[in-house]
């Protein structure tokens, strides 16, 4: 048995210890939460442009739009339309998130063959229209489906971050995913990610992002107006810029449903 100076002395020696060890009292999953609701809104429409450079530095540019609408159901909706070149122009891509163990479900739209293709879990690792994106990149981040972990803090241009950890949170999201883990950094002082890093199953580093332009839309809502995916073993890389933002946009939920998917692109005042 300790005496009491003694045990007094270890106790003080512990809390002193454990003080001066870095303290989260956020955790991985609290911060992603905390980024989700800081920054929500009920409908968006951006028109932006997507350069796609291949490992030569030769460009090729789109345009496209995106309206995106919170359904009744408290579910994100997307729609994505290209307006250019001519030779994608109405190719369309709907996403509709799901809560809980439902899987998301996307649908592509291609004009030549007049035909709503959906886009099957297996596919959702394949590039979208070949860019350094994915399908599965263009779905909004789902908390439910990863295991979030704050491993530590880390400076990104000068500002201070929480890095951390993402793990599929099940063996069918991990099936499904063409990434073994993820490391996200948030600026803390606006709890927004600035960049993005993706590995393969074999923890090998696959591609990265960046998330560039931040810009304070109103109250505790930002938004990135650049953003860069980057294909390291390709040497390829993604870009896309925002031209226009709108949000508070009175949106029909019935724009998100496969009759609008190949109805041409909406034209915004």
């Amino acid at each position: 048995m300790f005496n009491k100076p003694f045990t007094r002395s270890f106790l003080t020696f512990l809390c002193l210890y454990f003080s001066s060890l870095p303290v989260y009292a956020e955790t991985g999953l609290a911060l992603m939460q905390q980024y989700q609701d800081l920054h929500q809104v009920d409908s968006q429409y951006t028109r932006s442009s997507m350069t796609l450079v291949n490992n030569k530095g030769r460009k090729r540019e789109r345009l496209m739009q995106t309206f995106e609408k919170k359904s009744a159901s408290g579910e994100n909706r997307s729609l994505l339309k290209f307006l250019s070149p001519k030779k994608i122009a109405n190719v369309g891509l709907l996403t509709w998130q799901h809560s809980g163990d439902l899987d998301d479900d996307q649908w592509l739209y291609l004009p030549a063959s007049k035909r709503v293709k959906r886009i099957a879990s297996a596919g959702k690792k394949n590039p979208f229209m070949g860019s350094d994106f994915s399908f599965e990149d263009m779905q909004g981040e789902d908390l439910q489906a990863h295991i979030y972990k704050v491993l530590g803090e880390e400076d990104i241009e000068g500002q201070a971050c929480w890095k951390i950890e993402a793990l599929p949170a099940t063996k069918k999201e991990a099936r499904a995913s063409a990434y073994g883990k993820r490391f996200i950094w948030l600026r803390k002082d606006i709890t927004y990610p600035v960049k993005m890093a993706f590995y393969n199953r074999r923890d090998v580093l696959m591609k990265q992002a960046s998330y560039q332009a931040l810009e304070q839309i109103e109250g505790s809502v930002w938004r990135h107006n650049k953003s860069v995916m980057s294909t390291l073993k390709k040497k390829t890389s993604t870009v896309v810029l925002i031209k226009e933002r709108q949000i508070g946009l009175l949106i029909d939920e019935n724009q998100f449903n496969q009759q609008a998917l190949k109805r041409p692109p909406i034209a915004i005042n």
